[in-house]
């Protein structure tokens, strides 16, 4: 398995355990790793950047492979192995890889897959559609008849059918051809294209992978944006599979009176959030008012579930308001006043992804909430989520990172807040009102998920931390510089950090703990001075990657001087982790396989019909008061008498009549 910057990792239990394995690699940013099939021991990997490497020990030693090109795909066909690079050029090696010899340029396009036999091999670009190769006399014919996108993302030759062909491209899912690629039939059934694939620019279908059995199974496989997808019909029709776990968690939070009510609440990707009252025994399912009509504003099936969380926080004075937030998908969020029993749903004024909750440490007293976003809007609110104000707009090139935000612990006399946007981090001495970028023009700047946290005692030595993917940085001066941390023998510039968490008690006891991509946990007793490894390598605490959840995958008990109580997340199921003994050992804390609620009891659904159709429900009833006084008028005026005719139905008719004018002109003009 390659990946960025952290080389090579191999498995030798079906990917129970891995194990490094980059001795003799001269680039830690692979982009390609492939294990000939006719040869077990022989492997290639690909610099992101550029080199090529073999390795004849199944992966446990490597030596580079002259070359100059930059490898976007390796494959073998028959005794021979092609590889196409970036710049659309067709190279051919005979000797497993240890020399290459240039044959083409395809297309002025990146060679994006390659499949082949004998006789042809067939070249997917980019950009520019398909080509088919005839590796006898060399001649190379495009094959695009019938294909409306020509993005290929992956072909492969059906197996026991030389002239059977599948490919699928960016947009327009699976291709099949029977006839060595001269037409093409596009197969859509059961494919599904999100939108959000088309925000982040991205493909919605990528690799294929087909049975090797297929003659007789007719099973395939199909990457895409939103999962994987299935075929037992020779790529006609497909069914998604889960791949991303609903359960896994995407933010936790330990109560701040942690001692005394042992509270730990986690929301997880989809569907969940669960509350632990007696510090993570047992746990409870909290989804009251996260019903799925009610957050969708209506009754009709959702292409997914709304009930997708990426943030959650109590409040510092939880053990007298009983008060939480959550934040959800797109603009709404979640707070409860009962401790979890019930939530209440709120909006943003303006739509945004990836909401990230931080309240004031003296909420209880100045009802202080902040919500940034993946738009770069700074939204603030001080009574408590009951109205939200936009204060500040950031430019946000990020991706999708989660937003992060740190305020000082004495926000109620210094008004310093800090959050991560364009150029890094930034600062604000007025609660939000105006903010300066404290890491323009430095390696902050471009540094990918970055995440920050400040001291305890930041009053006294203005201390913050930010970790990233590409080190962790530090400032003693409030953001005035910035130095580089060393994480024990770990090059500063290679310490891939998925996390980053300090002691309630840094000022006193300095204690840092990070976690490292591929490294396990990192810990620190002098302020950031020395780390050392600690607890067990193999664990992995991290948000999800590419998912813009907020939560901090490390999170220190407020008690932690008595305690010595730190937990974790970041396995693919409802797991948290706890250390009792300050990192040194930890086991995990099982959650039940709660299954979301799907169904929705009469009275809850009457109340959610109230809450939507709110507005018609009073432009109706606005009608029938009209109908009524109509009623009453027609009466007083005796109109019975003077128009012969009988008195109630005259009153009928002018209150009918009156309530459907009333309830046409209520319903078009309100």
């Amino acid at each position: 398995m390659g990946t960025q910057g952290d080389g090579i990792f191999l498995s030798n239990d079906a990917g129970e355990t891995w194990q490094r394995s980059n001795d003799g690699l001269d680039s830690l940013d692979i982009s390609v790793v492939y294990s000939l099939p006719s040869d077990a021991d022989v492997m290639l990997a690909a610099g992101a950047e550029g080199g090529l490497f073999r390795s004849a020990d199944s992966g446990k030693t490597w030596t580079t492979v002259e070359s100059s090109q930059l490898f976007s795909v390796i494959t073998e066909a028959e005794d021979t192995l092609w590889a196409g690079d970036e710049a659309g050029q067709l190279l051919r090696s005979e000797d497993d890889g240890q020399s290459w010899q240039p044959l083409l340029t395809v297309a002025d396009a990146p060679i994006s897959a390659i499949a082949g036999n004998s006789q042809v091999v067939y070249v997917g670009t980019a950009t520019q559609g398909i080509f088919r190769l005839d590796t006898n006399t060399l001649e190379i014919l495009e094959l695009n008849k019938g294909l409306d996108d020509l993005r290929v993302q992956d072909v492969e030759i059906l197996p026991n059918n030389s002239r059977g062909v599948m490919l699928s491209t960016w947009d327009q899912g699976i291709y099949t051809s029977l006839d060595s690629g001269e037409t093409w039939t596009n197969y859509t059934q059961g494919l599904i294209k999100d939108k959000q694939a088309d925000e982040f620019e991205t493909h919605h279908f990528s690799e294929i992978a087909l049975s090797e059995n297929f003659a007789a199974d007719k099973t395939a496989f199909l990457g895409g944006f939103n999962g994987l997808y299935k075929s037992i019909q020779s790529g006609q029709n497909w069914r998604e599979i889960e791949t991303l776990a609903r359960g896994v968690v995407v933010a936790m939070d330990v109560s701040p009176n942690y001692a005394e009510d042992g509270t730990l609440v986690l929301n997880t990707y989809v569907g969940k959030i669960l509350m632990s009252n007696d510090r993570g025994k047992t746990w409870d399912l909290t989804m009251n008012g996260v019903e799925v009509p009610r957050l969708n504003g209506n009754f009709k099936p959702s292409y997914q579930d709304p009930r997708r969380f990426f943030d959650i926080a109590f409040s510092p004075d939880y053990a007298s308001d009983q008060t939480l937030f959550s934040s959800g998908l797109w603009t709404k969020f979640l707070r409860s006043t009962n401790g979890a029993q019930s939530w209440s749903l709120h909006a943003l004024g303006r739509e945004a992804r990836g909401l990230t909750l931080l309240l004031s440490p003296e909420f209880g007293t100045d009802q202080t909430l902040y919500i940034f976003n993946q738009a770069g809007l700074l939204f603030r609110s001080t009574n408590g989520g009951d109205t939200l104000q936009e204060v500040a707009k950031f430019p946000w090139e990020r991706g999708n990172d989660s937003p992060s935000l740190a305020i000082s612990p004495n926000f109620a006399t210094d008004r310093t807040l800090y959050l991560v946007a364009e150029t890094g981090v930034y600062k604000s001495t007025d609660a939000g009102e105006s903010w300066q970028s404290t890491t323009e023009n430095t390696p902050i700047a471009d540094a990918w998920n970055l995440h920050i946290e400040i001291s305890s005692d930041y009053a006294q030595d203005q201390t913050l931390y930010a970790s990233s993917y590409d080190g962790l940085f530090k400032t003693m001066d409030a953001g005035e510089s910035w130095q580089r941390v060393a994480i024990a023998d770990v090059a500063p510039d290679r310490s891939f950090l998925e996390g980053v968490a300090l002691s309630p008690n840094y000022g006193q006891d300095g204690t840092v703990m990070v976690s490292l991509r591929g490294k396990g946990l990192y810990k620190s007793t002098d302020g950031g001075d020395t780390f050392a490894p600690i607890g067990d390598a193999s664990l992995a605490f991290s948000r999800m990657y590419n998912v813009p959840c907020a939560g901090r995958p490390i999170e220190f008990s407020p008690n932690y001087a008595q305690d010595n109580t730190i937990f974790g997340f970041g396995t693919a199921a409802t797991d948290i982790y706890q250390s009792t003994d300050g990192g040194e050992t930890w086991e995990i804390l099982n959650t039940p396989n709660f299954e979301p609620p799907t169904e929705i009891g009469t009275l809850t659904y009457l109340t959610i019909a109230a809450e939507i159709y709110r507005g018609r429900i009073l432009k109706v009833l606005l009608a029938v008061v009209v109908g009524v006084v109509a009623y009453v008028v027609a009466g007083l005026l005796g109109l019975g008498k003077t128009l012969r005719l009988n008195q109630r139905l005259i009153q009928f008719g002018a209150a009918m009549g009156s309530f459907a004018i009333a309830l046409v002109v209520v319903l078009k003009v309100l």
